[in-house]
């Protein structure tokens, strides 16, 4: 919202100097709708960035003569510039420049990764490697929580999640401390600094050490039917958390489960028709799974869509809704051999559902005159048609026709759209 409160600010003084309205009305309005802060994300990535690529300079630099150097030395200088950065990092925190302190305890959470290595390379450690992701990680989520920084939560969360997926795919370990640090780490400072960036980084580092233990230790066959629950019950939660104290949470929400549910549905239209993949859950772990995640998300998206009607009945949207729980619906009739389809039948199922999917974004996004909504819309419905161009459509008279329907298709959409914004702006 910066631009439009930018824009906002301006105004006001332009009619306080027309005299549209007085010097205390536009005060009023001016501590309504504050201007936006200097400090962006772009300046905290430069810096970022920049802090990186200087602890790299460091190390590098310590290396040239590493091998020389007493263990004493090396000792020492690891210490001493570690405490140096972390110093100077502290020196700076506000009212001081906060992206420069943020630079220097970055540069310092660098060399506490390199000062673990480096000290099992002095002293000959040979320790089980993941545990230095560990030890990073756990300082890199100290510092995010004491500062607090959400760069350094990123990075936490990227050594935490390293931690957990060397466990699981190099040693085999049933891994659930890493999720569990990730969720109640991660999650609740991302919460705090109203962060969506941590949030998301959080959310999917999460979802991913804990698809990777079902996947290594349960059935990896199963795990793309998590996944359609797991995205299921994002969007509905997203619902809930727009009226939170953290409302940008939604955004992120409704996001990462939409690309996961899209992802999935798209791959669903392609494997069982050219692989025959339809796993049947049979084993009593993956039933308990299976069922429990999505019956779950069946129950509440039924409540979802039932509050939806009551509060407010939208077609589009309730049919979107509708889309979404034959979804899972299908999914569970899948995974329990209950649907008693030939593969080709099984994909259409899904090219059938993506494309309403599709064709319901559009409408909704030329009714509401959002473009990305139209832009989704069409890029997704393109490829899925694309996707059956060469296994559905094989004579040369019914591919012209494919491209005639998607080029007219997508003119009529433009000037559709075209001719709502105009009686937008001639409504204005």
């Amino acid at each position: 919202m910066s631009r439009q409160t930018d824009w906002l600010q301006s105004e006001i003084k332009t009619w306080i100097k027309e005299g549209l309205i007085d010097q205390s009305t536009g005060q009023l309005l001016a501590a309504r709708y504050p201007a936006a802060s200097t400090s962006t994300w772009g300046f905290s990535l430069l810096t970022a960035i920049g802090a990186i690529v200087f602890g790299l300079g460091v190390i590098l630099f310590f290396a040239y003569n590493w091998a020389d150097l007493p263990k004493f030395a090396k000792l020492a200088m690891i210490f001493v510039a570690l405490l140096a950065f972390h110093l100077l990092g502290w020196y700076q925190r506000p009212p001081g420049n906060r992206n420069l302190s943020e630079g220097f305890h970055l540069i310092g959470t660098m060399l506490f990764g390199a000062g673990i290595f480096l000290i099992a390379q002095i002293y000959h450690i040979d320790e089980h490697y993941p545990n230095a992701f560990v030890v990073w990680g756990v300082g890199a989520l100290l510092f995010a929580w004491v500062l607090p920084s959400v760069i350094q939560g990123i990075i936490a969360s990227s050594l935490i999640a390293a931690w957990g997926m060397s466990e699981v795919f190099d040693f085999g370990v049933l891994h659930l401390a890493s999720a569990g640090l990730l969720c109640f780490g991660i999650l609740p400072l991302a919460w705090m600094q109203r962060s969506r960036v941590l949030f998301a980084i959080g959310l999917v580092a999460t979802l991913a050490v804990l698809l990777a233990n079902v996947g290594r230790h349960v059935d990896g066959e199963i795990v793309a039917y998590l996944l359609v629950a797991v995205s299921v019950l994002l969007i509905a939660a997203s619902y809930l958390t727009a009226k939170t104290s953290f409302p940008e949470s939604a955004q992120v929400l409704r996001f990462i489960g939409a690309f996961f549910y899209g992802i999935i549905i798209f791959a669903m239209t392609f494997v069982p028709r050219f692989t025959g993949w339809s796993p049947h859950v049979d084993g009593d772990i993956e039933v308990l799974i299976v069922v429990g995640l999505l019956g779950s998300a069946a129950v509440i998206w039924v409540g979802l869509c039932l509050y939806g009607l009551k509060a407010h009945f939208d077609v589009t949207k309730s049919m979107q809704h509708g889309l979404i729980l034959l979804t899972v619906l299908v999914v569970i009739a899948q995974a329990f051999g209950v649907l008693y389809l030939s593969r080709t039948g099984l994909g259409l199922i899904y090219d059938v559902i993506l494309s309403a999917h599709c064709v319901l974004l559009i409408i909704r996004g030329t009714d509401n005159l959002k473009w990305k909504q139209v832009a989704i819309g069409c890029v997704v419905l393109g490829m899925v048609i694309f996707a059956r161009f060469n296994d559905l459509f094989h004579s040369l008279l019914m591919r012209s026709l494919v491209f005639l329907f998607l080029g007219a298709m997508l003119f009529f959409i433009g000037h559709l759209y075209s001719k709502r914004k105009q009686r937008e702006h001639a409504n204005a």
